[in-house]
C-alpha cells in the first residue's frame, strides 16, 4: 500500500492533509501493531486449544508477540523507503524476511551453547526466539531479559526507520 502511495502521487497529497504526516504515520503504525498482536494471539489461542502443544501463559504469549509485532512496521517502512515499484517492493520484502527467519535456523542446530547461537541475536527476531526457548525450559528471568532487549532492539531500529522514512518521504525539518 505504501508502494502504491508513491506510484499513484496519493503519498504527496496526505503530506499536505491537515493531518501532520507524523500523526497519520504513528496511527498507521499502531494499527499494524495491534493487529499483529491481536491475529497471531488468535491464532495461537485456537490451534493451542486443539492440540496443547504450546506451554505458555497468556502473558508470555502477549510479550512475545508484542516484540514481534514491531518487525511488521520495520518491514512496512523499510520497504516503502526503498522501493519504487512493486517489483523492488517485493524483493526488499523477501530480503528483510528473510533476515527476520534466520533465527529458525536454531532449531536445526545442534543446541549447545556455541557462540555462533549469539550471532542469531543480531536479527531483530533473535531474542524473542532465545525468549521462547528460555520460556520453554522455565528459565523466565533470562526470558523477560531477552524480551527487554528485544523491545529495546526492535523498538531502536523502528525509530530509525520512521526517521528515515519521515526524512526520505516528507521532507520534514528536525
Amino acid at each position: 500500500l505504501m508502494v502504491d502511495e508513491r506510484d499513484t502521487g496519493t503519498r504527496a497529497v496526505l503530506a499536505v492533509t491537515p493531518i501532520p504526516p507524523t500523526r497519520m504515520l504513528l496511527i498507521r503504525m499502531l494499527l499494524l501493531t495491534l493487529l499483529m498482536i491481536i491475529w497471531p494471539l488468535t491464532t495461537v489461542y485456537v490451534m493451542n486449544s486443539t492440540w496443547q502443544a504450546l506451554d505458555l501463559s497468556l502473558v508470555q504469549w502477549l510479550a512475545l508477540v508484542s516484540i514481534l509485532s514491531l518487525t511488521a512496521s520495520i518491514t512496512a517502512l523499510g520497504v516503502a523507503v526503498y522501493a519504487t515499484n512493486k517489483v523492488e517492493a517485493l524483493a526488499l520484502f523477501k530480503g528483510i524476511n528473510f533476515i527476520f527467519i534466520t533465527p529458525l535456523a536454531l532449531y536445526f542446530l545442534p543446541a549447545s551453547d556455541e557462540l555462533y547461537r549469539k550471532l542469531f541475536l543480531l536479527a531483530p527476531t533473535g531474542p524473542a526466539v532465545f525468549a521462547y526457548e528460555s520460556f520453554q525450559t522455565r528459565n523466565n528471568l533470562q526470558a523477560w531479559a531477552y524480551l527487554a532487549g528485544g523491545a529495546v532492539y526492535c523498538a531502536a531500529i523502528l525509530a530509525l526507520c520512521i526517521w528515515i522514512f519521515s526524512r526520505s518521504l516528507y521532507k520534514q525539518a528536525d
